[in-house]
């Protein structure tokens, strides 16, 4: 069967069945003691000891979604939260497909996610991030059907859908900007259908009352659910506390100013990045144009395949280094023929052009894809890199099919050696691009079995366990499964129990969910706090346990440098908030009398007896 004659359906259905497929066999390699540990914690403690979790509930509705599947499978561990990762994916490739295939080349758009599932690390499991693309993505498709419909029940869906995407990320407050294709649905469609002003100021106002109704419910709703459950002053206290982190200058990852600085850097990396792939692209142009002008064909054709496998191995000798760097170029692919076909869209509407005319639902999905890849990075510690990533998943198959549509299938193809333009036959075109596409398919693909999970190594170099039944089914390298069951068995043989308080410091979040023990500083995660409110929750948790009597174990993680490279922090902090940090936990090990009750390369687990007494004394 030629590739031609593959209706749209199967070419989508095998486009899916290969990321179901490559995702599946991903699912048991790759243990992160990091990200996963730190969410899946979070959705462990939520019905349970709430406010242990207390820094989490800025993911609220992700976390509330999240409690309720581990509520249904208590047991299910990890590979159970990446089973709930890849259902969302699939939900989300579903609807997306069936939202863009009537404006954009059904092929060109299956194509697309292909390259997303294996050049992002993305959907590995179920959190904040795969949702916030979910829940965008369906607003999206519920606000295009109520505007060119004209029913306010779909589109007041759309503003309760980016109510509950802003609990999910509060910085997702950000994406309401997507209220903007409201008036720009009215204006669009008042050049073409000719309505009057009043008509289109009636409709206008109509849809911006449905879309409010229907925001202004999902906030009641979800404020109810919060009262309920006893969460309301969590979530508040939550938000204090993200304040303060947003005031402390380079003292953690989320602090405004950190935050600001590594998207100004991306920025500066984008553009030395993409600038060598727009070289390279002008350079084959170059060739082609050289080529065509040679009428034998036993020279032209060899020239033109050599000039593609050319650039296709320095696409591969280039990209590889720039493994980090994939997301920004396939942002860069997406977004320049998004603002290209809008200003072009624009253009044609401004000068009243003839030919065929761009419908209102294209124009509206541009604008669309336009604000998404303007916001989603937006309070994001990673910017671009982070949730850039994710919102690929809706950007860049709609880039892509414009590049198709304009260049692969607008491109005339002919044989003749006297003919005008290209003068190379579609096979060898085709060929040509399939070597291209190759090369940069393998490099994309070697990157996904080396970096999943925050597990960097092959996955084929990964044979052991951890000793965990929330860890079943997932492999790891031998020294990560070492050190990590002699910690799980020391915690053990020292009395940890599930719902015991237990302070791990400072990286090493898992360690809570796989024990199912509560943090004692109210986050499994203190490496997120700055210096000073880390100060603060370790004396306000002291004040809560003494009437205990008795100290929490504490897992310290050793020095940075004695870490693998795959646990080390993304980018650099400031050094001195590093140092308060470990200062002030080594006053908190002094001042409590702890001692060091196990070692091993990777971590030191610390006990105290005199926790009772010396409270005692002191109260």
């Amino acid at each position: 069967m030629e590739f031609s004659k593959i209706s749209p359906r199967i070419f989508f259905l095998c486009a899916l069945a290969f990321i179901v497929g490559w995702r599946v066999f991903l699912f048991f390699f790759g243990f992160d003691l990091l990200d996963t540990g730190w969410m899946q914690h979070s959705y462990q403690q939520i019905f349970t000891a709430p406010a242990s979790v207390e820094y989490n509930f800025l993911y609220y509705f992700s976390d509330l979604l999240g409690g309720v599947w581990e509520a249904i499978f208590p047991n299910a561990g990890i590979i159970g939260g990446r089973v709930l990762g890849l259902l969302l994916l699939m939900a989300t490739v579903v609807l997306i497909y069936r939202m863009l295939r009537g404006v954009f080349h059904p092929k060109a758009l299956s194509l697309a996610f292909v390259l997303c599932c294996v050049f992002a690390s993305s959907f590995p499991y179920f959190n904040h991030h795969p949702l916030t693309t979910f829940l965008t993505v369906s607003a999206i498709a519920l606000l295009m059907k109520g505007l060119l419909r004209g029913n306010a029940l779909f589109t007041a869906g759309a503003g309760a859908l980016l109510v509950l995407n802003s609990f999910t990320r509060i910085p997702n407050s950000a994406v309401f900007a997507l209220v903007a294709l409201i008036p720009a649905a009215v204006f669009f469609q008042d050049g073409t259908r000719k309505e009057t002003r009043r008509e289109s100021c009636q409709k206008l106002w109509r849809a911006l009352l449905a879309f409010a109704a229907g925001a202004g419910a999902a906030l009641c709703a979800i404020l109810f659910t919060m009262l309920v459950l006893g969460h309301l002053n969590i979530f508040l206290n939550a938000l204090t506390v993200m304040g303060k982190i947003a005031e402390d200058d380079n003292a953690s990852t989320h602090s405004l100013a950190n935050i600001l600085r590594f998207n100004i850097g991306s920025l500066e990396v984008a553009f030395p990045v993409n600038a060598v792939f727009v070289a390279l692209a002008l350079t084959q142009i170059l060739v082609f144009s050289f080529a065509r002008r040679i009428s034998r064909p036993a020279v032209r054709i060899p020239l033109m395949v050599f000039s593609v496998l050319l650039l296709a191995a320095l696409s591969v000798f280039y990209l590889n280094p720039l493994q980090n760097h994939l997301v920004l170029i396939l942002y860069f692919a997406a977004g320049v023929p998004i603002v290209a076909r809008l200003v072009w869209i624009l253009n044609e509407r401004a000068h009243c052009e003839s030919g065929q005319r761009a419908t209102t639902e294209e124009f509206l999905l541009l604008l669309a894809a336009l604000i998404v890849m303007a916001t989603f990075p937006i309070g994001s510690d990673f910017g671009v890199f982070n949730m850039g990533r994710f919102a690929l998943w809706f950007t860049f198959p709609i880039g892509f099919a414009i590049l198709v549509r304009h260049f692969l299938c607008d491109l005339k193809l002919t044989t003749g050696a006297g003919a005008r333009g290209f003068t190379i036959s579609r096979n060898v075109f085709r060929l040509a691009a399939a070597c291209l596409f190759a090369s940069v398919f393998l490099v994309l693909l070697r990157r996904g079995t080396i970096h999943f999970a925050n597990d960097v190594g092959s996955v084929f170099e990964k044979k052991s366990r951890i000793e965990s039944e929330l860890a079943r089914g997932v492999f790891t390298g031998e020294e990560v499964a070492q050190n990590t069951n002699g910690l799980l068995a020391a915690l053990w043989e020292n009395g940890v129990r599930a719902g015991d308080a237990l302070l791990c410091y400072d990286s090493v979040p898992t360690i809570h969910y796989l024990t199912r023990t509560r943090p004692f500083a109210q986050n499994a995660w203190p490496l997120v706090y700055s210096p000073a409110l880390l100060k603060h929750k370790l004396l306000l948790a002291e004040k809560n346990a003494a009437a205990a009597g008795a100290a929490p174990p504490v897992v310290v993680m050793q020095r940075k440098e004695k870490m693998p490279r795959w646990l080390l922090p993304l980018h650099n902090i400031a050094t001195d908030a590093d140092a308060a940090r470990d200062a002030i936990m080594r006053d908190f090990l002094r001042s409590n009398h702890y001692h060091r009750c196990w070692q091993n390369k990777w971590f030191e687990v610390w006990r105290s007896t005199a926790w009772g007494k010396q409270k005692a004394a002191g109260g």
